[in-house]
């Protein structure tokens, strides 16, 4: 059964009552849309919805909003009361994407008649004009300090870096709303083809990059067109190496969940050389917008420690065992096992070891070594293949590996002699 224009309208209500401002909005947008065209409810319910915005109870519009306003507006007739209170609203929305200059126009278009209107605000009613007045002035204010800051960096800038604003301000405004591919096309928009001394450049490679790797997550996979522009970066001389730096860790990030030890190793090696390259001037900059947390240096700094450790382990391959049968017995046989690889893997004849009570060799295992005594569970594209833990459950902690990540590969008609010879 479709809802009627009182269902939407009781909905609107909950979501107010529980501060869930974006549903009640979108409650009052679809009353709206169900009434009849000639109904007088609209006009209240686009003053409701519009108020949402004046008072910034909705601080993220999405799309829609503006396009609905614009064109509900229109529909209704003479009435300048609510004309004016749409086009207040449409100044905040064109505000909040950073159109300035499409604002002011819009707050000025404003008729007398409008101006005198009593309107709703949420300190008491005020007259349509004197909201407008101070909307302008805060407008001209910002574009006023945005257009002297391009200028001071690059006087002929102006025309080409004041339209990627509004691609800023729609990547972070979907960020917020957390719809990680359009906030990742508008941030890569806004950085791609931008001069060199548009600062906001370093903002939007490090929320764009950021996308791909949050924390032991990934929020977004990646497209052809993602990894195609952050090689791009990665590998131009003319980049800023921060940029460079930010751009080829992704790709190393996104290489080892593939299980692509042997190009994460590489990409690896060329960040780590272009991060201690690094000056102290690119290293002091804000890596935030907002002025917070890490310097650019101190993010190098954290993405050093993650490098080398992925370069430590491409550097010392893995040591494998046969995929069919697994390893069978008990969980000492499987320990034998383990402890018999390693010390084949790692033996290295003409020294003594007082520990292993030999005179003939000695082991020398990387520290940790131990948990990566893997047995082979299928093989993959790409010439890898499927591993896990000796023992381990099927699914339970598989990993895929580069075929040149191994570094001694057991057959299976030499296990149990290995084992059998450990016991001696």
């Amino acid at each position: 059964m479709l809802a009627t224009p009182e269902d939407h309208e009781s909905a609107a209500a909950d979501a107010i009552q529980r501060d869930d401002w974006r549903a009640a909005a979108d409650s009052l947008r679809a009353a709206y849309t169900a009434q009849p065209p000639t109904s007088k409810r609209r006009s209240y319910l686009l003053f409701n919805f519009t108020m949402m915005f004046i008072m910034e109870k909705v601080r993220y519009p999405i799309a829609g909003d503006l396009t609905f306003i614009v064109a509900s507006s229109r529909a209704t007739g003479s009435q300048p009361p609510l004309e004016a209170h749409c086009a207040y609203a449409i100044g905040i929305l064109m505000d909040s994407d950073g159109r300035y200059r499409r604002g002011i126009a819009t707050a000025e278009s404003a008729s007398e008649a409008d101006r005198r209107v009593i309107v709703m605000y949420h300190d008491g009613d005020k007259p349509a004009g004197e909201l407008l007045d101070k909307f302008l002035e805060t407008l001209r204010q910002r574009l006023a300090k945005t257009l002297q800051q391009i200028s001071t960096m690059n006087p002929s800038a102006i025309p080409d870096e004041i339209s990627r604003l509004p691609k800023i301000a729609t990547a972070t405004r979907t960020r917020e709303c957390r719809d990680w591919r359009a906030s990742a096309d508008a941030f890569r928009a806004a950085y791609d083809g931008a001069s060199p001394d548009f600062a906001p450049r370093s903002y939007c490679i490090w929320y764009y990059t950021h996308i791909f790797h949050d924390g032991p997550d990934t929020l977004l996979q990646p497209t052809a067109c993602d990894l195609a522009f952050m090689r791009g970066i990665f590998e131009s001389d003319a980049a800023p190496i921060p940029h460079r730096v930010l751009c080829g860790y992704t790709l190393c990030y996104l290489r080892v969940r593939k299980g692509d030890c042997k190009k994460s190793g590489e990409t690896a090696r060329c960040v780590i050389a272009l991060a201690e390259y690094a000056t102290v001037a690119e290293g002091s900059a804000a890596a935030r917008p907002d002025g917070k947390g890490e310097s650019i240096g101190e993010l190098l700094d954290s993405y050093l420690v993650y490098l080398r450790v992925i370069l430590a382990e491409t550097t010392i391959p893995d040591c494998t065992v046969p995929f069919a049968p697994a390893a069978p017995g008990d969980a000492a046989y499987k320990q034998r096992l383990t402890d018999t690889i390693l010390e084949r893997a790692f033996f290295e004849p003409g020294h003594s070891c007082d520990k292993c009570k030999t005179s003939s060799g000695t082991m020398n295992a990387a520290e940790g070594r131990i948990e990566r005594i893997l047995e082979f569970r299928g093989p993959e594209p790409g010439d890898r293949w499927r591993v896990a833990l000796i023992g381990a459950d099927a699914g339970t902690s598989d990993e895929i590996v580069d075929s040149a990540s191994m570094r001694l590969v057991v057959p299976c008609s030499e296990r149990d002699e290995l084992v059998g010879e450990s016991l001696d």
